[in-house]
């Protein structure tokens, strides 16, 4: 066996042993995913287009940010970061949803909890924060997880 090719199989095995050329990440022998993730607010507002005819604009708040939503370009849902999210608090979440002439036909809100999501498991990175709510399909409630 040639030493060139000792050499290049030695180098083999140590790129595969470490995780190089496999396509994920590793921290301390354990494989990780590469799934990203934001820390915020995610929202699916198809419950409210869906029973609310004459809505045209839905404003979602995260404690005092706020954003608003057309709901012809909404595409079903709401999503915004924000920083200082921190896992076992409550949050405060509004909704507001407009008709056509700006009058407020639907108005919600709830205290929600934060959580601590990691896409690529346990021990490996990234960690987000992240507000557990969802909306009712029936009530168009505000609802919270836990």
């Amino acid at each position: 066996m040639s030493r060139r090719y000792q050499l290049a199989t030695a180098l083999c095995v140590v790129a595969l042993s470490t995780g190089c050329g496999g396509g994920s990440a590793r921290l301390a022998d354990v494989p990780c995913t590469e799934i990203g993730c934001t820390s915020g607010l995610a929202l699916d507002l198809a419950p409210i287009t869906a029973k609310l005819d004459d809505a045209a604009a839905i404003r979602v708040c995260l404690r005092r940010k706020c954003r608003f939503y057309s709901r012809r370009r909404s595409q079903g849902g709401a999503f915004f970061s924000v920083r200082g999210l921190r896992a076992g608090r409550r949050v405060s979440v509004r909704i507001a949803v407009t008709d056509g002439d700006g009058r407020v036909i639907l108005r919600r809100g709830v205290r929600a909890p934060v959580l601590r999501v990691r896409p690529n498991g346990p021990k490996c990175p990234p960690t987000c924060f992240q507000v557990a709510v969802h909306i009712d399909r029936q009530s168009l409630d505000l609802v919270a997880a836990g």
